[in-house]
């Protein structure tokens, strides 16, 4: 197996893992939800409370970060196109996420928590992707290949 195939098949691995801690930390419902985001509190021995950091947020943020540039780095090459379906991939993956935890006791989508912590790095990711490509473009207009 080529080097290039086994890393897109790695990336393919590790969106399916990304998935599956997304969706074991949405079915907590809010207890336990809460308990654990005080385990990472205590867990970081940093007081991320008193520097107005919430760890929810946080952890929204990088996961869904994760997840859209893992799920870019499963194909064979970037392009353009890719990140636009990596993005919406992960975008309607956050929507289907709200709407779980809607079925879970004391927790419930929040289109606010939706719009900040899911589409914000999803965003992100596709707008660093997109200068990426423009400077990319005055040097080569191949793809980028793993």
């Amino acid at each position: 197996m080529s080097g290039g195939i086994f890393i897109n098949k790695f990336f393919k691995f590790l969106t399916l893992i990304i998935m599956i801690t997304i969706f074991y930390f949405s079915q907590q419902d809010g207890t336990n939800s809460l308990h654990q985001s005080n385990f990472f509190y205590k867990l970081l021995g940093i007081d991320l409370k008193s520097m107005g950091i919430d760890i929810r947020k946080l952890a929204h943020f990088s996961i869904y970060f994760a997840l859209g540039f893992s799920c870019l780095l499963s194909f064979s090459d970037i392009t353009r196109k890719h990140i636009f379906y990596s993005v919406i991939f992960s975008f309607v993956y956050a929507l289907t996420d709200e709407f779980h935890q809607s079925l879970i006791p004391g927790r419930g989508p929040h289109y606010r928590c939706f719009n900040r912590y899911h589409r914000s790095p999803l965003w992100k990711l596709y707008r660093f992707f997109i200068i990426f490509f423009k400077r990319k473009k005055e040097v080569s207009l191949e793809p980028l290949n793993f």
